[in-house]
């Protein structure tokens, strides 16, 4: 049975992207960096859902606070109580089962995380038809978050690099406490400076659909294991020589997918792996396994963990 909130997952398009860039009058590195900075460039879980979090104190704020007493978890005055990854997605479930509207309203979406109670200044009438269409695609995440930029006039700061304006306008008044605005200028100053991702890549992963028939590469330890070149791995059912060295940390579970199908590509980190269950979802290189698992088709491999 399909996950609620799960949908096509499509990657960030070029063509999207650059209509993105030019709507807010600015070039790739500063939509990059606002990108990275929110969700290192991923929109979407493993699975297909929208990389979110819940705000429990917006949510508390969306009730009136009636729920503070009972569900402390995803209803208090602080911040906090962030699990990340597919475990908020729980907290927002606990929500949703209190008040559907206002749960929705204090999760931020996508690749942009656009704050649900920002629906109408992202384009939208409701909540939940922005959270609908949050699960189509990358694109349209992007969209969405320029259009709250602009609802709010905040393209004007990242035109001239004003990155405390910009924080405080996009990720509110508390933006210092997480250093907001220097890891924005920070990013920006990286993107300026060296490669940008390729979104080319992104898009020749394949969607959901595709992936259901494949298994992940996994490491047969749970501890660190660090496999040499020429060493024989199990991709899906069938053995395949690794041709070049990887490496895979314990902190995620021994559990990765490094294989690319008909090219030799190199990767930005915030490239998401894996076709789900157990699989890590990691911000440094590789792409989905695609096609019928071969020793030809492992062209390279190389994945590490920061």
């Amino acid at each position: 049975m399909a996950l609620e909130f799960s949908g096509p997952g499509v990657p960030l398009s070029a063509l999207a992207f650059a209509e993105a860039a030019e709507t807010l009058g600015v070039h790739a590195p500063e939509v990059w960096a606002v990108l990275t900075v929110e969700t290192r460039g991923l929109g979407f879980l493993p699975d297909r859902r929208p990389l979110i979090l819940f705000e429990r104190h917006v949510f508390r704020r969306e009730t009136g606070g009636r729920h503070d007493r009972t569900d402390p978890a995803v209803s208090d005055a602080e911040p906090g109580g962030y699990t990340e990854g597919p475990h908020e997605y729980d907290r927002l479930q606990q929500a949703v089962r209190l008040d559907r509207t206002a749960a929705l309203r204090s999760a931020s979406w996508g690749i942009g995380q656009v704050m649900g109670f920002n629906s109408t200044k992202a384009g939208y009438p409701t909540v939940d038809a922005m959270v609908a269409d949050m699960t189509r695609s990358e694109d349209v995440q992007l969209k969405a978050m320029v259009g709250e930029i602009r609802s709010g006039n905040l393209d004007r700061f990242l035109r001239v690099h004003d990155w405390t304006s910009f924080a405080r306008g996009y990720n509110g008044v508390n933006f210092a406490r997480n250093q907001y605005d220097a890891r924005l200028a920070a990013a920006h100053q990286r993107f300026a400076q060296g490669p940008l991702p390729d979104l080319t890549v992104r898009q020749g992963q394949p969607q959901q659909k595709d992936l259901v028939r494949h298994e992940a590469l996994v490491a047969q330890s749970a501890d660190e294991a660090d496999f040499a070149a020429g060493r024989t791995a199990q991709v899906g059912s069938v053995p395949a020589a690794l041709p070049q060295r990887f490496h895979v940390a314990a902190a995620h579970q021994a559990k990765t997918v490094v294989a690319v199908d008909h090219q030799i590509a190199k990767f930005h980190p915030a490239i998401l792996l894996g076709p789900g269950d157990g699989c890590a979802c990691v911000h440094s290189c590789g792409s989905w396994l695609h096609g019928n698992p071969s020793a030809e088709n492992l062209l390279e491999l190389f994945s590490t963990f920061g």
